[in-house]
């Protein structure tokens, strides 16, 4: 469980990154109150090489269950700020806010 309390975690430079938080085969995962900042003037453009696969995520889950993520701020986004590859189980996504310049 993460609790953030209003803090936030931001890209700073313009490296490529899988994603600010990445869950692999994991299980109750919970996410609350954090502010991701993507710093999407800051951040690599995508080449014809790197299209395809996903990169510059706020929170990234594979193949985990029981998710929450909640009362947070996904803001100057690049990309996907919430991605879910083959996820089951109990999913919430609430109450959270959105926001990119473009």
């Amino acid at each position: 469980t993460i609790y953030g309390y209003g803090a936030t975690i931001k890209v700073v430079n313009s490296t490529l990154i899988r994603s600010m938080l990445y869950f692999g085969s994991e299980t109750n995962i919970e996410i609350f109150g954090v502010t991701f900042d993507m710093n999407m003037s800051n951040q690599t453009t995508y080449s014809d090489a790197t299209a395809s696969s996903f990169y510059n995520v706020g929170v990234y889950c594979n193949a985990s269950s029981n998710i929450s993520i909640c009362d947070c701020k996904f803001t100057n986004l690049y990309n996907d700020s919430i991605f879910l590859y083959q996820c089951t189980g109990n999913i919430k996504i609430l109450n959270n806010y959105f926001f990119s310049p473009n």
